[in-house]
């Protein structure tokens, strides 16, 4: 991506980013429960991400001592989806529904034959998206975290990069978090 196109993904992530995260946080809030986590999840069509959030109560409800990941994973847990507001049917399915940030990264990629290419451009998106998570973070859209302890990170949900210390789990979770939130997040 050239530096245009990365500036408009930073931007459209955090336009999502703030529209799903107050979305998600008024039906907690709603439900009298606190955040623990809020995340991008990626599978290997990188471009189809999705956010959602986990509660403490929910956490706590499932087992106490888990990890935030295999609360995640083990599929107990309640999860607060984000998901973009479609005009009609079934965002997930119509193009024409999809979220702006969907729709423009997918248009990167979308005739694209070259693996070095679309790699390339996998990256680029995954270092726009915690730059947009840095900015939100920066202007306040969750609060004081260093208050409430929420969890911010992305990470591949299908495990495609192994969650491995390389991975967007961990650069995400370091650049993203303080060392003890950092530990939290990838102890698994």
């Amino acid at each position: 991506m050239n530096e245009q196109q990365k500036q408009k993904i930073r931007q459209l992530a955090e336009v999502e980013i703030r529209y799903t995260f107050a979305n998600i946080k008024a039906q907690t809030d709603k439900e009298g429960k606190s955040i623990k986590a809020y995340y991008f999840f990626l599978v290997d069509d990188f471009f189809a991400a999705g956010n959602a959030a986990i509660t403490v109560e929910d956490m706590l409800g499932y087992k106490p001592d888990t990890t935030v990941l295999y609360a995640i994973w083990s599929g107990r847990c309640l999860l607060y989806e984000g998901k973009h507001k479609a005009a009609d049917g079934d965002a997930y399915n119509r193009s024409d529904t999809q979220s702006p940030l969907y729709k423009e990264v997918y248009s990167l990629v979308e005739n694209l034959d070259n693996d070095t290419r679309y790699n390339k451009i996998r990256a680029d998106f995954e270092e726009c998206l915690i730059e947009a998570f840095q900015n939100c973070d920066k202007a306040g859209v969750f609060g004081d975290r260093t208050e409430s302890g929420m969890l911010i990170f992305a990470f591949y949900i299908d495990d495609y990069d192994g969650n491995s210390e390389t991975s967007l789990l961990y650069r995400s979770a370091r650049a993203l978090n303080n060392e003890k939130a950092y530990r939290e997040i990838i102890e698994i």
